[in-house]
């Protein structure tokens, strides 16, 4: 019996590793969303979520109304995060189409000095992106329907994780 117990201890090993991961997040946030002047003559209210900037628009929509707007967006999360993607949705849906909408990007590590760029661009934790959108409402085909028509136009973020 001590044979056999000599035996197993010499081949026999354990090894114990205790270990803590730590993850971080990715998480991109609306801070700001805005209006430029000129104002249009229509009510427009403009709003925002973590991740989505909203401008409904009231009264009178018309071939050529033009809404400059703008929206800040900072990664207030522990890991960089890659803006893929601004994606636009409209109600009611029967104004989908009739816009052209020009976007303008612009990049800043601290929120002070900005630098123009393209999507996809990465943010690292506390960077900012900007951007400027010129919304024109463009849709012969709907003719008078739009007319007095009230709308609203979403600016919603597509961010993931950025991978190095």
């Amino acid at each position: 019996m001590v044979m056999v117990s000599v035996s197993y201890a010499l081949w026999s090993d354990n090894v114990y590793i205790n270990a803590t991961a730590t993850t971080g997040d990715v998480e991109v946030k609306v801070t700001y969303a805005w209006l430029k002047s000129p104002f249009p003559p229509n009510p427009v209210t403009v709003t925002w979520t973590d991740d989505a900037a909203t401008f409904a628009v009231g009264g009178c929509i018309y071939p050529g109304f033009t809404l400059h707007t703008g929206t800040d967006i900072k990664n207030v999360g522990s890991l960089p995060a890659r803006i893929e993607a601004i994606i636009y949705s409209f109600q009611p849906p029967i104004i989908k189409g009739c816009f052209n909408i020009t976007n303008e990007f612009a990049f800043s590590p601290d929120g002070n000095t900005w630098t123009v760029t393209t999507l996809p661009v990465t943010l690292q934790p506390g960077q900012y992106l900007k951007v400027q959108q010129l919304i024109e409402f463009n849709c012969q085909e709907l003719n008078n329907q739009a007319q007095g028509l009230s709308i609203t136009i979403t600016a919603t973020i597509k961010a993931v994780q950025a991978i190095p």
